[in-house]
């Protein structure tokens, strides 16, 4: 939050506000283990939960709800991050199966209403963020392995898929855009950290070999 606040989530289904005073306090409890986390503008915290394969809401005070499940004939398989843009859509990655190359992309609308945004982004899609400009959403790939990006048509549509980056013998998780258009990539193996600059320059921002 602008405030300095951060919210984590935990395997047990635990939902973390930390200060930035750096004390911790467990807000609520999702019932399944907890993958990546959104706020809205008022904030409500958007989770996925892959035990129940569901995103669920938690307000400020900490009642939880079902946000969505999926599609009617498509549940949610491996929910694992959402992105809001500016209408309020809210994009999730499902990552399927390891392996399985059955990914894809759920947007809920503003209404409520859960559509498939695209199917063509199979390869274990994780981490996602949108553009600095907002007209593409930037996706993970975990098993390409590497970084792609979705054009979001005036409509709201899913239009051309491209590939931003190839990283072998990587596996990216999470990405991030900073003010000046730089694009981090945090890696589950190894732990990495890689900084794309928007001349293409990769470099390493951080490493643990532990």
């Amino acid at each position: 939050r602008p405030d300095g606040t951060l919210y984590a989530g935990g395997e047990a289904g635990q939902v973390y506000k930390i200060g930035d005073d750096g004390s911790l306090q467990q807000i609520a409890s999702i019932d399944g283990f907890a993958l990546g986390l959104t706020l809205d503008g008022d904030g409500n915290i958007y989770v996925c939960e892959t035990t129940g394969k569901t995103v669920k809401r938690v307000t400020p005070e900490g009642n939880v709800s079902v946000f969505t499940t999926g599609l009617p004939d498509s549940p949610l398989v491996t929910p694992n991050y959402t992105v809001f843009d500016e209408a309020g859509n809210l994009y999730v990655t499902g990552s399927g199966h390891w392996n399985g190359n059955d990914g894809g992309i759920l947007v809920v609308r503003p209404d409520g209403t859960t559509e498939l945004f695209t199917d063509k982004v199979k390869m274990f899609p994780n981490g996602a963020c949108l553009s600095p400009d907002g007209s593409w959403l930037y996706v993970v790939l975990s098993e390409m392995p590497g970084i792609v990006r979705v054009q979001i048509e005036d409509n709201g549509a899913a239009g051309a898929v491209e590939t931003v980056l190839d990283l072998p013998r990587n596996e990216p998780d999470g990405i991030a855009f900073d003010t000046d258009g730089a694009l981090y990539i945090a890696c589950y193996a190894p732990s990495v950290i890689y900084r794309l600059r928007k001349d293409g320059t990769l470099d390493v921002l951080g490493y643990d070999w532990q």
